[in-house]
């Protein structure tokens, strides 16, 4: 099955549950990888959140640092509902996008969603 998503071609869709300060690393075919980690900082941005990416040093992947997103709640959930674009492999793009939150102090629910150009 091939699903379409706004003119884009889904590859991957995955519900994890991992720690409220947890990284998620994903593989893709040819080495490239993309890190989403969460920091919580009250100091960084006056709490507020923000993200900051990174080249990874090998050049082959890319860091996704997320601050601040302690969000206990869907209303107030962390969230990139655009594709945001990460990669690029054999002319195609890629794209990441994303929701969060926790679901109790030892819990984040992560949505996360790949595609890339049809």
């Amino acid at each position: 099955m091939n699903i379409e998503i706004d003119g884009k071609e889904l590859i991957a869709s995955e519900k994890l549950i991992l720690k409220p300060d947890g990284k998620a690393v994903f593989k893709f075919e040819g080495g490239a990888r993309i890190t989403l980690v969460f920091i919580y900082d009250k100091n960084k941005s006056n709490g507020l959140r923000y993200i900051t990416t990174d080249v990874d040093s090998d050049g082959q992947g890319m860091t996704i640092l997320c601050y601040n997103f302690h969000m206990h709640g869907p209303a107030e959930e962390g969230l990139i509902g655009e594709p945001s674009y990460i990669f690029e492999n054999d002319y195609k793009k890629y794209y990441i996008n994303f929701k969060s939150c926790l679901f109790n102090a030892t819990t984040r629910i992560l949505d996360v969603n790949f595609t890339r150009d049809l």
